[in-house]
């Protein structure tokens, strides 16, 4: 027969993984979005690596001269690298409630042989205990996570969208924005695909327009037949404010009509956008993010239902079970996304 500790460990894993769902809904909107559309098979190594493209072989244009088609140089590629964001939920039984409900301490209870030398009761208290943790630590991955895809600056964990967009000169992925080898795609000779579009007003706030919305979407969209879908993202102030002013304008559709709104999420669409609102989305900023270049990687030999098992802390009345999670949000190609800041929402 499995010991307490094995029961216990198996019941929590089954309790995280049931609740997987609960786990999702806990996630902010985007980073609800990037959780169901993470990548999870590709990645396992100590860091993530990932190759570019940068400048492409030359190009002559010499008429009636078969020796003059191009012979030297070719494709360069570099290689982003980027470390694991490390998460930890610590799930803890305390002796403080153990001692109200079986009037014994953490010591005396681990060392019953297993859950039938409980009585019925006792077994309820304790995956009481044991369903509560599951919920508090399901919701404190989903905010810290939810939180860090837009504020964690990449020094430490995640590298979210402070450091992939709103620094649109640092470095990302051990490269420098403006390094020579990445090719420029525009005609000012002043851009590469390592550098974000970002539009700001110094700090003074303006009013939401479309063309602002314009500009930056014809600079992170490409269309074909398989066209690149954008998202973009705000906080529910400056969503109230892009639904009033796109509510009249041709094209729009309304939140039960698109793609993002059918499957479960708060949208609308329009001019080829998905614009979507987000409670942990940072105030006056609204996000257009081309999700064919941004995406979540989760290591699967550390995803969200990595529990290790629970474990009694030495000389301490208490039991603890980490939760140990590694992904990143990954960009390999920061020309794409973009950010218009500085706009005056609907409370401003």
């Amino acid at each position: 027969m499995a010991s307490l500790m094995d029961q216990l460990d198996f019941l929590t894993r089954r309790a995280w993984v049931k609740s997987n769902d609960q786990l999702l809904r806990k996630h902010s909107q985007l980073s609800r979005l990037l959780m169901m559309r993470a990548s999870r098979d590709q990645q396992t190594g100590a860091k993530i690596e990932f190759g570019l493209r940068t400048t492409r072989p030359p190009v002559k244009a010499l008429a009636d001269a078969y020796d003059t088609y191009p012979t030297a140089g070719g494709p360069t590629h570099l290689r982003g690298v980027l470390e694991w964001a490390d998460y930890v939920v610590g799930l803890q039984i305390s002796g403080k409630e153990i001692r109200a409900q079986h009037g014994v301490n953490i010591q005396q209870l681990l060392k019953r042989n297993s859950l039938s030398e409980m009585s019925t009761r006792e077994r309820s208290v304790m995956m009481s205990i044991l369903t509560g943790q599951v919920s508090e630590g399901q919701e404190a991955l989903a905010e810290k996570i939810g939180t860090d895809i837009y504020n964690s600056t990449g020094s430490v964990g995640l590298t979210g969208l402070q450091a992939i967009i709103d620094n649109s000169q640092s470095d990302y992925a051990t490269l420098a924005y403006n390094n020579a080898l990445f090719e420029t795609d525009s005609k000012a000779g002043n851009t590469t695909y390592w550098e974000p579009q970002v539009s700001t007003n110094s700090g003074t706030l303006r009013e939401l327009t479309l063309e602002l919305i314009g500009i930056t979407k014809g600079r992170v969209r490409r269309g074909g037949e398989k066209p690149e879908e954008v998202v973009a993202v705000c906080d529910n102030d400056l969503w109230t404010e892009l639904d009033l002013l796109l509510q009249s304008q041709k094209g729009y559709v309304d939140k039960n009509g698109s793609a993002l709104a059918k499957v479960g999420f708060d949208a609308f669409e329009w001019g080829f956008i998905s614009f979507m609102p987000d409670e942990r989305a940072p105030a006056n900023k609204l996000y257009i993010l081309n999700m064919n270049n941004l995406w979540l990687e989760i290591r699967p030999s550390a995803d969200e239902n990595n529990f290790e098992g629970w474990e009694k802390a030495p000389k301490q009345d208490v039991a603890y079970g980490p939760i140990h999670m590694e992904c990143q949000l990954v960009c390999n190609d920061r020309h794409r996304q973009g950010l218009i800041g500085d706009i005056a929402g609907v409370s401003d």
